[in-house]
């Protein structure tokens, strides 16, 4: 009796292990439904010491692409988020992507943003979208790989960071935790342990000196629209009586000269007119209308409060991404320039702070009777998404850090590297976005209130970010990688700081940690040719000649079209690709600098761009009156392609993004097709343009 009850006993516990090992082997090829708690690989109740190839500081976008990236480069990887969520900016509000030249986007950047699309039943890259659906899409993406998520997780401020020579052995949370690592990345915005590894970096602006940069330093402060109207004293026409809050005397210092100031922050809200979905907005806490009496004189002045919010920002479902459009608009001037060197306590005070604001701006626009009747109406209809950041009260989960602190490393990203007037030899992602700066402050200027700070400077092409850019000095620390708080002047940050830009930069910061642990080396030891290459076999694009614009159609033995790429999804699939089709695209598209290339043994049609402008007038109307010297009737436009007293383009069109769609009227001239404007704020009365895009309309036997 007792051998048969060992015998049994020994038959279950064969049968428990082999279900134990079935188990395991069942859940890591098909993960659970994504849950964020369940993303946490080690129990948070765990303390002690805990061991990595790579730790990740930072859960921002730039951090999870990083984390998995390293994930699929097969290092152990932790990602610690010291916020309850993550992809920082992406999934927490900054949902109309500041994407610049988006055929200089690729690798696990283009993947993700692929996979937004494939969401909203797309099968390309989108590029604006909902919160929500971000942060779902990449909550997937983490739970399919292994990696280490803990959140919640802040570093110890005073003593955690413990270097060994050059290299961080080890990094400690306020919790306790320790994480020790071969190499750790710092992909927050913040720049907490890139501070405490004690590499050199700048917070503030750099005098125009400093880097031969125009715009840098302290800059002449513009009387604000509408001009020769805002009071800045406590009493108005009475400078004894004291400026009001927040607006300073003068602009603090000689043009060009450098000061500790930041651009200001906002929270990139989402709001909606929908009435099924709008969550009122509710007096905040210690509301005083003194502290809005900016923005009241501002509207007694006439000026477009509405317009200010931004609400023309359209994402998916009724739904607005509203930013700052003015010193009137959701930035807090002036409220953030301690935000960066401070501990946690004061950066919490200031983005409860800068949430006050918001809420008080609209309330106030809502309800005080200095503002405009149809103002206060047309606010009142819009409000918080309610099916947005339900786990926040609504509330964006993400504050807007535009810059903090700034990396100075054996190569600083400047203004002539953007403007691709000095090249980076050793290029690991590209950038290509405006040079793009916000107010920096409110001061007083021959008697009425001025800006100070914001500057906007077009960059011509796209352009490489230096690998020396996002590594320190290698005898400051040598086990180090800063994606997001780089190397970059003040000026050239303003291009570089944006959310695809930080994506990619975190995957390539995973591949300079995986060939730093392989090679037994420094991360700044690379042989930066060889480190490209391996970025480019995974999809980045690394220099600009592989960042043109590509059409491709793939055939079949017959020349019918099997599939294509969206910038030709007019042409139906089965159209026999024939020597019309091909003529039609020629005689379309090569006057506009596209040449064609068709490939019978790969079976591709692929056309290649080249850089070409587009000079535009505007009539009385504020419509687009003449194209390249050729007048544009209003019926040739599928909708109105208004320009505003900004020189702001309004043209939504379906398909690719804003532009116009010629009529066959226009085709004759050879120079019909959609294009898509490379940029937005142009001059109010000659524009001239990047083509950056193209979408040619055609039918079968055409």
């Amino acid at each position: 009796m007792k051998n048969s009850v060992k015998s049994l006993l020994f038959l279950l516990g064969v049968f428990l292990g082999l279900a134990a090992i079935a188990a395991a082997f069942y859940t890591d090829r098909y993960p659970a439904e994504v849950d964020m708690n369940s993303l946490t690989g080690i129990s948070p109740a765990i303390t002690g010491e805990v061991d990595y190839d790579i730790v990740i500081y930072g859960g921002t976008a730039s951090g999870v692409i990083a984390s998995i990236e390293a994930a699929r480069l097969e290092k152990t990887v932790a990602l610690i988020e010291p916020g309850k969520w993550i992809g920082g900016m992406t999934t927490g509000g900054l949902s109309v992507t500041d994407i610049g030249n988006k055929h200089s986007v690729g690798g696990l950047t283009m993947e993700y943003y692929s996979r937004i699309g494939k969401k909203y039943g797309r099968d390309y890259p989108v590029w604006n979208f909902e919160p929500k659906v971000a942060r779902e899409a990449m909550e997937e993406m983490l739970a399919e790989h292994d990696i280490d998520v803990f959140l919640e997780e802040r570093l110890d401020l005073s003593d955690g960071v413990i270097k060994e020579g050059t290299n961080v052995a080890q990094i400690i949370m306020e919790s306790g935790k320790t994480f020790t690592a071969r190499v750790f990345i710092d992909a927050s915005y913040e720049g907490d342990l890139m501070a405490r590894a004690g590499v050199s970096y700048i917070v503030g602006r750099e005098s125009a000196q400093t880097y031969e940069e125009s715009p840098a330093g302290i800059q002449l402060p513009e009387i604000i629209e509408p001009k020769d109207t805002i009071d800045p004293y406590l009493i108005q026409g009475d400078p004894e009586s004291g400026l009001l809050p927040g607006v300073n005397p003068d602009k603090g210092g000689v043009s060009g000269s450098a000061d500790g100031k930041t651009q200001a922050y906002n929270y990139r809200w989402v709001l909606t007119d929908d009435p099924g979905n709008m969550i009122p907005i509710e007096k905040p806490k210690g509301y005083d209308p003194a502290d809005f009496e900016l923005n009241l004189r501002a509207c007694e002045a006439g000026a477009d409060i509405f317009g200010y919010l931004h609400i023309d920002n359209v994402i998916p479902g009724n739904k607005f991404d509203s930013d700052n459009t003015s010193p009137f608009s959701t930035d807090g001037i002036g409220m953030n320039d301690d935000y960066a060197e401070g501990d946690y306590k004061a950066r919490e005070r200031i983005a409860q702070a800068q949430k006050d604001y918001q809420l008080g701006l609209l309330w106030t626009l809502q309800t005080d009777k200095r503002c405009p009747k149809k103002l206060r109406d047309g606010t009142k209809k819009i409000g918080l998404a309610g099916d947005e950041f339900a786990d926040n009260a609504n509330w964006p989960t993400q504050f807007y850090i535009r810059e903090g602190r700034r990396m100075i490393s054996g190569f600083v990203m400047t203004q002539q590297a953007c403007s691709s007037e000095k090249t980076a030899e050793d290029g690991v992602a590209l950038g290509s976005c405006s040079m793009d700066c916000h107010a920096v402050q409110y001061c007083a200027k021959n008697g009425l209130l001025a800006s100070e700070g914001a500057f906007y400077i077009d960059t011509p092409r796209p352009y490489p970010i230096s690998y020396r850019a996002i590594v320190p000095k290698e005898k400051e620390c040598s086990n180090l990688i800063v994606p997001v708080c780089m190397s970059a002047s003040h000026v050239a940050y303003g291009s570089l700081r944006t959310e695809p830009v930080f994506m990619m930069l975190g995957q390539a910061s995973a591949m300079i940690a995986d060939m730093a642990i392989d090679n037994g080396g420094s991360v700044q030891s690379l042989e930066s040719r060889t480190l490209a290459g391996k970025l480019a076999e995974r999809g980045q694009i690394v220099s600009f000649d592989k960042a043109r614009y590509e059409m491709i159609m793939r055939i079949d033995d017959s020349g019918a079209v099997l599939d294509r790429t969206e910038v030709l999804a007019d042409i139906p699939v089965n159209t026999r690709v024939d020597e019309k089709i091909i003529c039609s695209l020629r005689e379309t598209f090569e006057p506009l600098g596209v040449t064609f290339r068709l490939d019978k043994k790969s079976k591709t049609l692929t056309a290649q761009q080249k850089e070409i402008t587009l000079k535009m007038t505007i009539g009385e109307s504020t419509l687009v009156k003449e194209i390249n010297g050729i007048d544009v009737p209003t019926d040739a436009l599928e909708s109105p392609v208004t320009i505003d007293k900004d020189g702001v383009v309004y043209a939504p069109l379906r398909g690719i993004a804003a532009g116009l769609e010629m009529t066959s009227n226009y085709v004759e001239s050879g120079t019909g097709c959609y294009f898509c404007l490379a940029n937005y704020e142009l001059t109010y009365d000659e524009m001239v343009v990047q083509i950056n895009a193209y979408k040619a309309k055609f039918s079968p036997g055409q």
